[in-house]
């Protein structure tokens, strides 16, 4: 059986994992956007600079089974008919697919895109704010910053921001 997941984050890991303990048989590719796999949990971390890059992404191919062939690039569609993703000018035929491909943060709505905003989704994200909060710090008599959600991303980064004004 031929299996394609979409998405090498937690969950297309694990289900690359729980496919080999099945079944050492099946053929699976992960296909991801990205080489990597970045710990989404530390990415407060990362944005506060109060850990390097490198020790929350870990090459994704190290992350899988053996038996799981990564391909890199982002999927363009998928035809559910025929039973294929296409990436670039490639193509992957399954039996099986599954979709882990993750969240992305959304943005403020129009009445606040004039403000400096930022998202904390991805390691470039977090790379974005630890690069331009300290310049932000230095170019304000008195710097402010909101951080809209109070879930471990928001809590973590604020923390760690107040910590580095």
């Amino acid at each position: 059986m031929k299996v394609v997941i979409v998405g090498g984050g937690f969950s297309g890991r694990n289900a690359a994992l729980q496919l080999e303990r099945v079944s050492k048989r099946d053929s699976v590719i992960l296909l991801d956007a990205n080489p990597y796999s970045a710990m989404t949990n530390a990415l407060p971390d990362v944005a506060a600079d109060s850990i390097p890059e490198k020790r929350v992404r870990e090459d994704l191919r190290l992350c899988v089974p053996g038996n799981v062939e990564v391909q890199t690039g982002a999927v363009d569609r998928i035809d559910l008919d025929s039973k294929t993703v296409y990436r670039d000018s490639d193509e992957f035929a399954y039996d099986k697919l599954i979709l882990c491909c993750g969240s992305k943060a959304v943005a403020p709505p129009k009445p606040f895109s004039h403000l400096k905003t930022h998202v904390i989704d991805s390691l470039e994200s977090a790379r974005s704010i630890r690069d331009s909060y300290p310049r932000y710090v230095s170019s304000e008599s008195k710097p402010r910053i909101v951080v809209i959600g109070g879930g471990y991303t928001g809590i973590e980064l604020a923390c760690f921001l107040v910590g580095r004004s």
